[in-house]
């Protein structure tokens, strides 16, 4: 059997119209190089700060990733 690559880890957004959109994470713009300073290995908790800016926090990392609000 085949082994399937390892995925990067990603933010999804199913959107009003039924569609799922990566946010952040491989295959994004936020979030996207597993090498550089936007890296997200492994998110453990999602929320929404008071500014309305989408706060992931990384366990992998150690790290907390804000993404700003309405790039999502």
């Amino acid at each position: 059997m085949a082994e399937l690559p390892p995925l990067g880890a990603r933010i999804r957004k199913v959107g009003k119209d039924g569609l799922i959109r990566t946010i952040a994470g491989e295959g994004a713009k936020l979030l996207a190089d597993p090498s550089g300073d936007d890296a997200m290995l492994y998110p453990l908790l999602i929320g929404f700060d008071p500014e309305g800016r989408l706060v992931i926090a990384d366990g992998a990392l150690n790290q907390i990733k804000m993404l700003p609000k309405g790039a999502f």
